[in-house]
């Protein structure tokens, strides 16, 4: 029991985020907190007692029995599927229960943060992986640390942050080539993350050099994603009955075919980044022809967000060549597949915009331009929503609407106000 007390007690500690110096500050020495976790003390009721109360956690949860390494095992294989799947509410709901039991706490932190950033929690995701890498470099996981920098980088990309997101892709890039060197779809991955991360710094060399040596190292083939979205849904069924052998069967089934997947839109995010490059070279025949081969040959693998970016991309292509009408019905395809406002949909919205007023399509051009004014209004992103409003008011006072342009501009004054008092209340609270 004594090992399973000591277990209990270092898994409360690690979710806490306390040192063992910080455990035993004022209740027993250090060494007799490092003893108690190793199995090789008992600490007695009363200690046990304060123990519990630093930990913030009922005494009977000391006693709790841990579950076995295999049912362990199993909900962590059947959590990463739910991710990987998009089953959220599910994933949440065994993480939380998985929190109770689990000796793998970076693991669980790791997977909430990716729950969170899926739902655009960004703050919460950006603390839950900074939680997951403490606990990694403590229990020394530092094969976990270049996914955790690519995963913290993967939120200031959301945010917009393109620099310190680049930032935190090369330090993945170093970390992957350090501890996990025989990973190459992990390093591809961060590879054509910090390619993304490079172009929105309008670092086009570096990008498209990176995105080369990713495409070199994705693999290509075909799986069926609903029959594995199911089987990750049966190995759910099958742990909640205790069936615990099948449920891991099922879960690892369909996270080998998940990696499939992720090869194959990875690659099309190479093709992607190589047709924005195409447009701001002005190869806009070139740019539209693999365009129309990425949504011919690969649109089984175009989930949401690749849509709307390939969409956004063809609007660019096309007013390049002319053809504004098509151009304007591409961009409105795509913001009606960003399922949310979004920092990519509206930078896509505002170059859309760019080309049109290049084009001679004046109002086409201004009715891009207010739509980006409105994204970035919604997300309070004063940089963004300064270049549109700006690019706006540019375009308004063109057209001799100096009314317009005025108005454009005060917008900017809007969301600078609404920040101060944001800022005001949290000081204040």
């Amino acid at each position: 029991m004594s090992t399973l007390i000591g277990q209990r007690i270092r898994e409360l500690r690690l979710k806490s985020g306390l040192t063992q110096t910080q455990l035993a500050k004022g209740i027993v020495t250090p060494s007799m907190i490092s003893q108690i976790e190793a199995g090789k003390a008992h600490p007695s009721p009363a200690l046990l007692r304060n123990l519990a109360k630093r930990l913030e956690a009922p005494e009977n949860v000391l006693l709790e029995t841990p579950q076995s390494d295999e049912s362990t095992l199993a909900g962590l294989d059947v959590i990463h599927a739910c991710v990987d799947f998009g089953l959220y509410e599910e994933a949440e709901a065994l993480i939380n229960e998985a929190l109770r039991y689990s000796q793998n706490h970076f693991i669980l932190h790791d997977l909430r943060g990716k729950v969170l950033l899926a739902q655009r929690k960004l703050p919460e995701a950006a603390k839950a992986f900074e939680q997951a890498m403490a606990v990694a470099i403590e229990q020394i996981k530092l094969d976990s640390v270049a996914e955790l920098y690519q995963l913290q980088g993967d939120v200031h990309m959301e945010e917009g942050s393109h620099e310190i997101a680049a930032h935190l892709y090369e330090l993945a890039l170093l970390a992957v080539k350090e501890h996990a060197p025989l990973n190459g779809l992990l390093e591809a991955e961060i590879m054509l993350r910090l390619s993304r991360a490079y172009a929105g710094l309008r670092r086009d060399d570096e990008a498209k050099q990176l995105a080369a040596q990713a495409e070199e190292r994705m693999a290509l083939s075909k799986r069926s994603k609903e029959t594995a979205r199911e089987q990750v849904r049966e190995s759910v069924t099958c742990l909640k009955r205790g069936d615990i052998l099948e449920a891991r069967r099922l879960s690892l089934e369909a996270r080998s075919l998940q990696k499939v997947f992720r090869w194959l839109e990875s690659s099309v995010e190479t093709m992607l980044i190589v047709a924005q490059q195409r447009i701001d070279e002005a190869q806009f025949s070139k740019a539209l022809e693999q365009l129309d081969q990425i949504s011919l040959q690969s649109h089984e693998y175009l989930d949401e967000k690749l849509t709307a970016r390939m969409l956004f991309l063809r609007g660019q292509a096309l007013f390049g060549l002319g053809k504004h009408q098509e151009a304007v019905e591409s961009v409105a395809a795509g913001l009606s597949y960003s399922s949310k406002a979004n920092i990519e949909a509206a930078h896509a919205t505002l170059r859309a915009s760019h080309a049109a007023y290049e084009a001679g399509e004046v109002a086409s051009a201004l009715q891009l331009a207010q739509t980006a004014c409105e994204i970035g209004s919604s997300l309070q992103d004063l940089v963004l929503l300064s270049s549109a409003c700006t690019w706006l008011a540019h375009v308004r006072y063109e057209t001799e609407d100096y009314a317009g342009a005025k108005s454009a501009l005060s917008m900017i004054d809007n969301v600078t106000s609404l920040q101060k008092e944001d800022k005001s209340r949290v000081s204040k609270a």
